[in-house]
């Protein structure tokens, strides 16, 4: 099946927008004085002690520190599915004072699935700057266990989107937006299991039987898990040609060039695209141009630092750079109403409560 001439467009023109977001460069006449010369700065991670936010904003800290010659203290404050610390950034003083680690896709699809209690607008907070998501980018793992007839369908991505005979339980959690609207999209019969909480509880289940697919970040438990023969990687949900991990692997930006579903393709797009912009730093919105220029110089300086490149190593963080520019690319994208109405579509609102 070929792709349809608007889906080209789609995949062609994101893609040089994206390319040009992440290329551009700040201007400015005259750098604006440094405000936060001996201040404390609270960076609130969204998660807990060990979790990615947690060794994320711990490895960043001191490279921004020695930057901006402030103090960085970082702020575990974990619950809510993270909007507990991403409400607590979003309602600080835009003083720069308070910033906090998010998820790009992780703000776009709290807007998309209307979640209870969200405060956070992505298109009007404060984005600083973080990692790429393309090397460690959502990916469908299978295990190499599943009972027949269901471990003929995981061979390939293409054989599962063509043949329907055999339901799919997929392990996930309430909020999950890649795994569901890819199975619904391509009318895979499929159960997404809701009930897992974090990585560690979904390969728990994933390796005693529970379900024999789940939609995760490549890293960590499950990547040690599927290199050492316990399952495989079948799709990466990235909009890149090629996953940086396995080139092997086909990507969305492939599958859609080769055989698109007849309808939804910008939601797998937009959703995608907020994943390949990573994990990053924001501050709310209101944030003055100095603050702004002094705190994006910093982290940027930090993440191309010599301290962060081995803390990101031995926490198996994503390496690279994602500039602000591409972060709100992505979120522009992903905040169009006709995107939305799409996600809304053929997504099952969100359940969850933030507190």
């Amino acid at each position: 099946m070929k792709l349809a001439g608007a889906a080209v467009v789609m995949l062609t023109g994101f893609g040089t927008v994206a390319m040009q977001a992440a290329n551009a460069s700040s201007k400015s006449a005259k750098k604006p004085n440094n405000p936060f010369v001996g201040a404390t700065i609270d960076l609130v991670s969204s998660g807990g002690a060990g979790s990615t936010h947690d060794l994320f904003a711990r490895a960043v800290a001191p490279g921004i520190a020695s930057f901006l010659k402030a103090k960085v203290d970082v702020v575990d404050m974990p619950g809510g599915g993270q909007l507990l610390a991403w409400n607590y950034v979003n309602h600080a003083d835009p003083t720069g004072l308070v910033i906090g680690t998010i998820d790009v896709e992780g703000a776009l699809a709290n807007l998309w699935e209307k979640v209870p209690n969200n405060s956070v607008n992505p298109a009007k907070v404060t984005w600083l700057g973080g990692y790429p998501g393309e090397g460690s980018a959502e990916v469908l793992y299978a295990s190499n266990s599943a009972p027949q007839p269901v471990a003929s369908e995981l061979t390939s991505v293409y054989k599962l989107i063509t043949d329907h005979t055999v339901p799919i339980k997929e392990l996930g959690s309430v909020g999950d937006v890649p795994g569901p609207l890819f199975f619904t999209l391509y009318h895979i019969p499929s159960t997404d299991l809701t009930s897992y909480g974090n990585a560690t509880d979904q390969l728990a289940g994933i390796q005693r039987g529970d379900g024999p697919t789940t939609v995760k970040s490549w890293g960590g438990g499950f990547a040690t898990w599927a290199t050492s023969g316990g399952g495989k990687v079948i799709f990466s949900f990235s909009m890149n040609p090629k996953w940086k991990a396995n080139p092997k692997i086909p990507t969305l930006y492939t599958l859609l060039k080769k055989d698109p579903p007849k309808v939804g393709a910008a939601a797998l797009v937009a959703d995608a695209t907020a994943l390949d912009a990573g994990t990053g730093i924001f501050g709310p919105g209101g944030l003055s141009k100095a603050e702004t220029y002094w705190l994006t110089a910093a982290i940027h300086a930090s993440i191309n630092g010599s301290f962060y490149k081995t803390a990101a190593t031995n926490a198996r963080i994503q390496l690279g750079y994602e500039s602000p520019k591409a972060q709100e690319a992505a979120v522009k994208y992903g905040i169009q109403a006709k995107t939305i109405a799409l996600l809304r579509k053929y997504l099952p609102l969100s359940t969850g409560i933030a507190s």
